[in-house]
């Protein structure tokens, strides 16, 4: 990794880093409630439920990043209001604080507002007893990046199948593969118990 990818992502240990090579790149594996940025060489890749991820991008320099939650906002007003960059941070498990630091984190990195674009994924309804989680992330994204002007170039939202996301920044590419609900379902639930716990407190496609 060069220095200045490096410095995007000082975030992540080795165990979220890894090279793939099918794709000749980097690759950072995003877990839910987390976010990260990446640069030339590199690609973020998560799996998706009823989570959702943004992948914004600045098209002039190459730069992006992308988030993965599964709730629009918590229910402790204070974490709502904690705008924060701090990776670790639980606030970046809702959708209103992952957002927004996502793209102050691509801002800090000299990005500028006006040459972001947005491609968002995920939502699916995997379970028949699933509720209206998906729907209403995809609700709130697409309102979210409309009231900042971020354009919505993409998106393969909605369903009822889980996805692997792989999103390469450097491009703009976006590939998409269908998967088990199983393997979702396991790390959605672990995800949901660990928020109510914070609040108490296939074959792969190219999107272009």
């Amino acid at each position: 990794m060069n220095t200045d990818t490096k410095k995007l992502n000082v975030a992540f240990d080795d165990k979220h880093r890894s090279w793939d090579p099918r794709f000749k790149r980097y690759a950072f594996r995003l877990m839910p409630g987390e976010y990260g940025l990446a640069g030339k060489g590199e690609m973020l890749i998560t799996v998706l439920g009823s989570c959702v991820c943004a992948c914004i991008r600045d098209k002039v320099t190459g730069i992006g990043g992308m988030n993965h939650f599964l709730l629009t906002h918590s229910r402790n007003k204070n974490i709502n209001r904690d705008i924060t960059s701090d990776y670790n941070s639980q606030s970046t498990r809702y959708g209103i604080v992952a957002m927004e630091v996502l793209i102050n984190d691509l801002m800090k990195h000299g990005s500028k507002r006006s040459n972001l674009e947005a491609k968002i994924f995920g939502g699916a309804k995997v379970t028949e007893t699933e509720n209206k989680i998906g729907s209403d992330n995809i609700a709130f994204v697409k309102e979210y990046l409309n009231m900042e002007q971020i354009p919505l170039i993409n998106s393969d939202v909605g369903g009822t199948q889980a996805r692997t996301v792989y999103f390469i920044p450097e491009t703009g590419d976006v590939f998409v593969r269908k998967v088990e609900k199983v393997t979702v379902l396991d790390l959605e639930k672990q995800y949901k118990d660990d928020l109510r716990k914070s609040d108490t407190d296939g074959e792969v496609y190219f999107l272009d």
